[in-house]
C-alpha cells in the first residue's frame, strides 16, 4: 500500500536522477545543438504569438532529442534567457526569431 504522506508528490529515484543529468548534460543537448536544430526546422522565424510559439519550439527539441516535455521546456527558457530565440512584435506581426547567425559554421 502506498505511504499517505507522499499522496500527490512526484518520487524521483536514484535511476531518475541519473537519466536526467544525462539529458540535461553539455555534450548531450548544448544550446548551441538547440538552436541549430530550431533553424533547421523552422528557418529564423516561427509566426506565432508568445506561448503558441514557444509550445512549437518546445515540441520540437522534445521530439527531436527525445527529451521529457518539462526539459524541453526548460531547455526553451535558457535558450530565451540566452538570446539564442527571442520574441518579437513588429507592424507585421509577431514572431520567434531563431538567432542562426550566433551559431558557429
Amino acid at each position: 500500500m502506498a505511504d499517505p504522506s507522499t499522496r500527490g508528490e512526484l518520487i524521483q529515484t536514484e535511476d531518475d536522477t541519473r537519466a536526467d543529468d544525462a539529458i540535461l548534460a553539455p555534450d548531450v543537448v548544448t544550446l548551441d545543438r538547440a538552436v541549430r536544430a530550431l533553424h533547421h526546422i523552422f528557418g529564423p522565424l516561427v509566426d506565432d504569438d508568445y506561448l503558441p510559439g514557444k509550445t512549437e519550439l518546445r515540441d520540437a527539441l522534445a521530439a527531436g532529442f527525445g527529451l521529457s516535455i518539462l526539459t524541453a521546456e526548460e531547455l526553451c527558457d535558457e535558450l530565451e534567457r540566452a538570446g539564442r530565440i527571442r520574441f518579437v512584435r513588429t507592424e507585421e506581426g509577431t514572431a520567434w526569431h531563431i538567432h542562426d547567425e550566433l551559431v558557429p559554421t
